[in-house]
């Protein structure tokens, strides 16, 4: 969580910095695993309530197997654009 919290930090000051500073690479930068793995951290440490699919972040949170599944499919989906 720590390296998610530096890049948002970096990217932060950069926007504060440069405000026409245009930031190409954000969507590459979704895509690094310790930042896909938070995303749902966070939400489960938030009790998230389903979204709009209906899928519920307690069986992420009950089956570490089911959270590593998830968050494959979840990068295979965005590294396409689908």
């Amino acid at each position: 969580m720590l390296k998610v919290r530096n890049l948002q930090r970096a990217l932060y000051r950069k926007a504060k910095a440069q405000p026409s500073w245009r930031f190409y690479s954000l969507y590459g930068e979704l895509l690094r695993e310790d930042v896909l793995a938070d995303a749902p951290e966070a939400v489960i440490n938030n009790d998230g309530v389903p979204g709009v699919d209906g899928f519920e972040v307690k069986s992420l949170k009950e089956d570490a197997a089911v959270r590593a599944r998830w968050l494959a499919a979840l990068a295979a989906e965005l590294e396409s654009k689908t």
